[in-house]
């Protein structure tokens, strides 16, 4: 797997590059970029599997950067890797195509079995994260069904509300006793009915309605 840093801290970046190669011989860092716009630059280069990225850079944030990133190449995921867990920096990172949100702080080990299972089509937030999230989001009434939601099926919410809890598609099918295929054919459902591109899209918007859904999800 093949991975590019994005930090403007350079002993970090390379502290972090030594971490990974050493402790996961299938990881490789490609390249180490100080901005965002560096990013930019050595992703379209490069193509790699994965980055990670800062948000606070010079010359362009991380933020920007992924949004840049996600509408040329948006076969590459993006974890933002961060001291910041301000809501509009979550708000923003996955609403322009972010797949992951994590601190700083996490242990080596811990952000290794991250990027795997975010290379294998998870979504993960670190739990602060994930609840500063929920605060910023939460409607006034967590029964009302959202406007946006009237058009999809019971299936397709209890997907909704999986997707926004991080499952790929395999453990969507396990959770609800439905085919991979079957599971597929409701995402690809999803994505027409919301006329929604892209899953980081798919999942912004299930998590600005998380509360709703995770209630009907436990009501059936």
């Amino acid at each position: 797997m093949t991975i590019i840093i994005a930090d403007d801290q350079k002993l970090f970046a390379t502290s972090l590059k030594s971490v990974l190669e050493n402790d996961d011989k299938e990881l490789s860092v490609i390249g180490i970029a100080g901005n965002g716009k560096e990013a930019v630059d050595l992703a379209d280069r490069l193509k790699p599997d994965l980055i990670l990225m800062d948000v606070r850079m010079p010359i362009m944030d991380g933020v920007e950067a992924v949004r840049i990133i996600h509408q040329r190449l948006p076969e590459i995921k993006i974890i933002m890797l961060t001291t910041y867990d301000d809501d509009e920096f979550v708000n923003q990172a996955i609403l322009h195509g972010s797949v992951g949100y994590l601190l700083k702080d996490i242990e080596p080990q811990e952000l290794i079995v991250s990027i795997r299972a975010v290379i294998s089509g998870r979504v993960l937030f670190d739990p602060a994260v994930f609840h500063t999230f929920l605060h910023a989001n939460l409607t006034s009434s967590n029964q009302i069904e959202p406007p946006q939601l009237k058009s999809l099926s019971s299936h397709e919410k209890q997907i909704l509300y999986l997707l926004a809890k991080g499952f790929n598609n395999a453990e969507i099918a396990e959770a609800l006793f439905l085919g991979h295929q079957t599971v597929k054919n409701y995402v690809s459902n999803i994505y027409t009915k919301l006329s929604l591109k892209g899953r980081s899209k798919i999942i912004k918007l299930a998590l600005d309605h998380y509360q709703y859904l995770e209630n009907f999800y436990h009501r059936k």
